[in-house]
């Protein structure tokens, strides 16, 4: 047997396990024991990663420390504000890159420096003044960390780990880990505020997520740089059975087909879900109401995201799921044309399972339809994507109630866009990395 102590079995389209000399074919035969354990050792390590990633510590730090730190500062709620923006900035700008690092040296190597820079981020926090382009940079290297270990490194160790149940491991890995860690990092800010000041709040904090998240990293396998190109009869094929490059990807319909239509509705969802708490209030709901309202949509994501995993497994072509990016159309219409409360509740959890779909769904969709091989920089080229068409619209829909102090015409847009993406998934063609797929269809795909 191959050691798994080092280099890991990994999992390909093929049906092959590969280390760096040794295979073992897997078709037809149970995965071992010892396979097994260290492949769910490997999720487990992800989930702790997620869960202490840069959407829950944003969270945690911004809403948690916003008032401290502007009182002592003289700084204004919106200048500590700015922090959320340079991350996000920071995690945009840098997901490209990190997305071909993984591909080239490997993950263990990336989450492992990023874990540690991460921690080390937050702690600089503590010594924040009243410079302001301070905040910012620090901001940004917050998000350049947590690009090197966020979904980007850990959607890629997963893929080569699991195939047959990926759609699942990933809605798990990213969807209950989220959610645990959106409980969890609030409650970790919270205590530590209660009992020291904010300075040395935030070195603690950053010394226990960067702990949390480091130590466990050193469990993951190492990666072997090489790529194999191996099938079962062990005779060389063309690398495209492993998957296409990043350039053969951008330049293919599918990818943009694909591209477009997740991104335009996971952004609008996005926007949708910031602004909720505000309409709500714009409506004269209760404040109990509006807590309930923003509790509702994360929980039952949840069971979208798994249910969506199961669902993407068992099939072979992505437009399965278009029903779901329908019910986010669904959703936003129940919000904008009704005030009953119970109507506004079910929509708030329909959008909620469409709105979270989409973390499962795009490195699902880039793993089946381009492969692994430059899984991570085709990744970091669409987070990159989300991340300015996130900006951009949250802005503009601000903007928009600014001018005419109204939602309307943000809805309208809102849901023209959603059904502009759920059309593009219903036309998306079979998958060409599938478990099942063919040589045919590795080679139809390198050309569309």
């Amino acid at each position: 047997m191959a050691d798994l102590r080092c280099p890991p079995l990994r999992f390909y389209e093929n049906n092959i396990l590969a280390d760096r000399g040794c295979l073992a074919a897997a078709a037809g035969t149970a995965l071992t024991s010892e396979y097994f354990k260290r492949a769910w050792t490997v999720a487990l390590v992800s989930s702790i990663a997620m869960a202490f990633g840069g959407p829950t510590i944003n969270l945690g730090i911004v809403s948690l420390f916003m008032k401290p730190v502007s009182h002592d500062l003289g700084w204004g709620r919106g200048t500590f504000s700015l922090l959320s923006g340079a991350l996000m900035l920071g995690l945009s700008l840098s997901a490209p890159f990190v997305g071909m690092a993984v591909d080239r040296w490997g993950a263990r190597r990336i989450v492992l420096v990023g874990n540690s820079l991460f921690g080390l981020s937050i702690m600089a926090l503590s010594q924040l003044t009243t410079f302001v382009p301070l905040l910012v940079a620090i901001g940004i290297m917050i998000g350049c960390s947590a690009a090197a270990k966020g979904p980007v490194p850990y959607t890629k160790i997963l893929s080569t780990w699991f195939s047959t149940n990926r759609g699942f491991v990933l809605g798990l890995v990213l969807g209950v880990a989220h959610s645990i860690g959106f409980a969890v990092v609030p409650s970790l800010g919270q205590f530590l505020l209660t009992n020291l000041d904010w300075r040395h709040a935030f070195i603690a904090f950053g010394l226990v997520v960067g702990v949390i998240t480091t130590l466990p990293s050193l469990l993951l396998p190492r990666e072997p740089v090489e790529k194999p190109h191996l099938h079962e009869s062990n005779r060389e094929i063309p690398a495209h059975v492993v998957g296409m490059t990043a350039r053969q990807a951008l330049m293919s319909r599918t990818f943009w087909l694909l591209a477009t239509s997740v991104l335009i509705s996971a952004s609008s969802l996005q926007t949708l879900r910031l602004h909720m708490a505000a309409l709500f209030d714009d409506r004269g709901l209760s404040k109990h109401f509006v807590v309930a309202a923003l509790a509702i949509g994360p929980i039952a994501g949840v069971g979208g995201q798994l249910l969506s995993g199961v669902i993407l497994d068992r099939t072979q072509t992505g437009r399965v799921i278009a029903p779901f990016f329908f019910a986010g159309l669904v959703g936003a219409v129940m919000l904008s044309h009704t005030t009953d409360k119970t109507v506004l509740m079910i929509g708030v959890a329909i959008l909620g399972i469409a709105a979270t779909v989409e973390t499962v769904v795009l490195p699902y969709f880039l793993s089946r339809y381009f492969g692994l091989r430059s899984f991570s920089a085709i990744f970091g080229y669409c987070l990159a994507m989300y991340g300015v068409i996130s900006s951009v619209s949250l802005y503009l829909m601000g903007l928009s109630y600014d001018v005419f102090h109204s939602y309307s015409l943000s809805f309208t847009i809102i849901e023209i866009f959603l059904a502009i993406g759920a059309i593009g998934i219903a036309l998306l063609p079979r998958y060409a990395y599938g478990a099942s797929a063919t040589m045919a269809d590795h080679r139809r795909a390198s050309r569309t």
